[in-house]
């Protein structure tokens, strides 16, 4: 949605082999944009337990590393949150057991 919002930070994100390039950079702008005031709405769409899941299946260590990871993410996002606003933690489709 090119022009629809103040800032955005894209990333290449179509390497499905790639778990972490797009998290680590996702993650080092999340907290820093929710200190900032002038914002209502802030999406940060992190791929790697996606593409892990693609890749790996859900039962591999990998996919463990990337759900502990995703946890403190959210630990620090809910430690950065006021009482006034809502976190919406979402995935765009399930996963079988093959992936």
């Amino acid at each position: 949605y090119p022009g629809r919002f103040k800032r955005d930070f894209p990333y290449p994100s179509f390497n499905v082999w790639d778990l972490d390039s797009v998290d680590i950079n996702v993650k080092a702008k999340l907290v820093p944009e929710m200190k900032n005031e002038d914002w209502d709405l802030i999406i940060a769409h992190f791929l790697g337990v996606d593409h892990c899941g693609h890749r790996y299946g859900p039962y591999h260590s990998e996919m463990t590393r990337k759900l502990l990871e995703m946890n403190e993410v959210i630990s620090d996002v809910v430690s950065e949150m006021d009482n006034n606003t809502i976190l919406f933690v979402i995935g765009d489709h399930g996963m079988t057991g093959a992936g």
